[in-house]
């Protein structure tokens, strides 16, 4: 098979969803990766942390993909440096995005790092003016975003960060597609010249960003109603203190 082989691109895109989801769920595990993560802000330090923690075994996957024939779906480089784009912002995004380039500028795909810095610098840019619940609630269900998307538009029309996201995901997908093609010996990126195919490239992309942003917003969601009920109790001992306190001065 080659690597514009329909069939293995098809079967590429299915391994690329189950590694984003393996990879995130594994991060999930570690407390120390789920403290930095919903911190809401970082020291450098931290974000330095943040990013090695997010980059390491992917990083891996990408000198996997270098060395091992026709195992693309381990270099998830590009959707990686999207996800560290909006949530870390743009310059540690840059950082993560040069570490992820550097099995590829290796093995001689010199455009890896030049890509990598612009995809985190539009990302990162895109990250700094959205709300982050925006970011936390993309959903990588496509088909579910459009639809609620259109119904919520009929009734109130309005800029949608999330539609604009998962746009710019495909955007960002097809062009470094169309830089693959031109140049396959110094860039890698999944493409093909059937339209459907590179239709589902695009289409895939968004969903990779998305599946992680799924799995940490359930550890977010949890925490924060973890946090919201330990308040609650404080209040509601607070409260009962404050009037044993009241009825014992009557």
């Amino acid at each position: 098979m080659t690597q514009t082989d329909p069939k293995l691109i098809l079967i590429t895109l299915l391994v690329e969803l189950g590694v984003a989801a393996a990879v995130s769920s594994s991060l999930a595990r570690s407390k120390r990766f789920k403290d930095l993560l919903l911190m809401s802000s970082r020291s450098p330090r931290q974000t330095v942390s943040l990013v090695a923690m997010i980059c390491a075994p992917l990083t891996l996957g990408v000198w996997v993909r270098t060395t091992v024939p026709n195992f693309l779906a381990a270099d998830l480089s590009f959707e990686t440096t999207i996800l560290l784009g909006i949530l870390v912002g743009p310059l540690a995004a840059m950082a993560g995005g040069a570490a992820l380039a550097i099995p590829a500028v290796l093995h001689h795909e010199y455009w890896a790092l030049p890509v990598n810095l612009l995809v985190a610098a539009i990302a990162g840019t895109f990250g700094r003016f959205t709300d982050p619940e925006d970011v936390w609630s993309f959903s990588p269900m496509i088909d579910l975003s459009i639809y609620r998307w259109v119904t919520r538009n009929l009734r109130r029309p309005k800029l949608d960060r999330q539609i604009l996201l998962l746009l710019l995901v495909a955007v960002l997908q097809l062009g470094t597609s169309m830089l693959s093609m031109l140049y396959p010996r110094y860039f890698f990126e999944l493409y093909s010249r059937e339209w459907w195919v590179e239709l589902l490239i695009c289409a895939t992309a968004p969903i990779v960003v998305g599946i992680p942003l799924k799995i940490w917003n359930a550890i977010r969601v949890e925490r924060k109603s973890r946090e919201g009920c330990c308040w609650r109790r404080v209040w509601m001992r607070c409260n009962g203190r404050s009037i044993r306190t009241f009825c014992l001065t009557r």
